[in-house]
């Protein structure tokens, strides 16, 4: 798929030209874990676990790196400072507008990543689709290309 290319920097000037997969959806920690619980409950959860691109965490945070794909972080939901909490409106082809709220979590020992994503949205096979758009486009911006653990 041309898209997620773009998206995984194979083709840099056209990832450029993309821009972030993600709109801010800015909200505070109990309305988010409010939302995740119901959504989860709702549709179920999207998680994939990958191999980190090499040198993402170096110089950075992980909430930098999600705020740079367009998503609001939420401080302090997660006791974990390794991982970061986010919310967001997916801004790519086919699921344009859909809410979506995700979950990075990091193994910097193993340069790994753990994303889930849930949505919100009322039908349940748009929410699982809102969702599996969602760790895709994590997947494809922080993960190493060609390597799923």
């Amino acid at each position: 798929d041309a898209f997620l290319d773009a998206l995984a920097g194979d083709d840099p000037e056209h990832s450029a030209a993309l821009g972030p997969p993600f709109e801010p959806l800015p909200t505070d920690g109990p309305a988010l874990a409010d939302a995740w619980t119901a959504a989860s409950e709702a549709s179920g959860e999207e998680q994939r676990v990958f191999s980190l691109r090499a040198g993402l965490l170096e110089g950075g945070s992980i909430a930098g790196a999600l705020g740079a794909l367009g998503l609001a972080v939420v401080e302090g939901l997660d006791p974990d400072p390794a991982n970061a909490v986010a919310s967001g409106r997916l801004a790519v082809p086919h699921a344009h507008g859909l809410a979506v709220l995700a979950r990075v979590e990091l193994d910097p020992a193993k340069v790994m990543c753990r994303a889930t994503a849930v949505s919100p949205e009322a039908d349940g096979d748009t929410a699982r689709t809102a969702a599996t758009a969602a760790v895709d486009a994590l997947e494809a911006r922080l993960g190493k290309a060609g390597v799923v653990a």
